[in-house]
C-alpha cells in the first residue's frame, strides 16, 4: 500500500501481501545462504508472515538492509532439454 499524503509516498508492506507471495512459490527449490528452505516459510503459521510484515516494514521505515540481507548466491541449473538442444545444435566438424 501507497501513501501519497506526505511529500513522499510511504510505503508499507502488508501481511496479506506475504501470505499471497509465499503461496506463490514453487517446492523443492535450493536452500538460500541461511539454509532455510522455502518450505518453511510456505508452511509457516499466519503469526510468521505478520513476523515477516513487521521486519520488511522496519527495513523501509530505517531505510537500511543488512549486509547478509543483501547477499545472494545464483546457481544456475542445467536442465535436460537445454543439454539435448546444445548437443543437437552444435556441429561437429
Amino acid at each position: 500500500m501507497i501513501n501519497f499524503t506526505t511529500s513522499c509516498p510511504t510505503i508499507t508492506v502488508q501481511s496479506c501481501t506475504v501470505y499471497d507471495a509465499l503461496n506463490k512459490q514453487k517446492k523443492g527449490k535450493a536452500v538460500g545462504a541461511d539454509g532455510v528452505p522455502m518450505e518453511a516459510f510456505m508452511y509457516g503459521s499466519a503469526g510468521l508472515c505478520v513476523h515477516i510484515c513487521l521486519l520488511f516494514n522496519m527495513f523501509i521505515k530505517f531505510n537500511y538492509l543488512p549486509n547478509k540481507v543483501l547477499q545472494s548466491i545464483v546457481i544456475p541449473i542445467v536442465k535436460i532439454k537445454m543439454v539435448i538442444y546444445l548437443i543437437l545444435t552444435t556441429t561437429v566438424p
